[in-house]
């Protein structure tokens, strides 16, 4: 489980968060629903996830391309986001995963399993937990059609471990800036189309993939 995902940066006209040293401004609209909400927002970038069980804070992640995952538990009410991001050799490869090494595909799907870990020591039942899946966009300059393959990816895992997905907003061709509330399972949802959202996502993925 990420133990620092970017938190909201010092308060800077018109700046809302970063990836590494990129910031990115924000619009009226997500100002005023932060705003509304009174809760700080703690950010994620591809290929965290984190648990929250505070009632003044909310999770949020921006996706492209990747999923980005919310689990909730409805006795409980306690969830977690993750978002998991396949990689470009994986998708050159997909679907036959023959020649990626075992510890890069254990290494994707991490998030997603400390994600359902921490679910599990906080009580979290199986026949319970609603996870929600968003993104897997068909980006203009995805030759390769990442998103759809990132879709199936991780869709394929999770069945695997029985863990069925009762919502999926997927597809289309733009960001998306999804807002989790973990204490009631809340998720809204805004769509990202300018230039320097696109930019900012692709700077935090290269810096994900060079760790791997």
């Amino acid at each position: 489980m990420s133990q620092d995902p970017t938190e909201e940066p010092p308060k800077t006209e018109g700046v809302r968060y970063s990836f590494g040293n990129d910031c990115r401004r924000s619009t009226r609209t997500e100002d005023a629903f932060e705003e509304k909400l009174d809760r700080k927002s703690i950010f994620l970038s591809p290929g965290e996830s984190h648990c929250l069980d505070e009632d003044k804070k909310m999770l949020v992640g921006v996706v492209g391309a990747g999923i980005c995952m919310t689990i909730f538990d409805d006795k409980l009410h306690f969830g977690v986001m993750a978002c998991p991001l396949i990689t470009p050799q994986m998708c050159a490869a997909f679907p036959k995963f023959d020649q990626i090494d075992d510890a890069l595909i254990a290494k994707i799907v991490e998030p997603i399993g400390d994600a359902i870990s921490e679910m599990k020591k906080r009580g979290a039942a199986k026949s319970r937990i609603r996870i929600r899946l968003f993104g897997g966009a068909d980006l203009e300059d995805d030759a390769q059609e990442c998103g759809t393959k990132n879709y199936i990816f991780i869709k394929e895992y999770l069945k695997s471990k029985q863990l069925p997905v009762m919502g999926e907003d997927i597809g289309g061709t733009h960001l998306r800036r999804v807002h989790f509330l973990p204490d009631t399972g809340s998720v809204t949802r805004f769509s990202l189309r300018r230039g320097n959202d696109f930019e900012d996502l692709k700077q935090a993925e290269l810096s994900y993939f060079s760790t791997l």
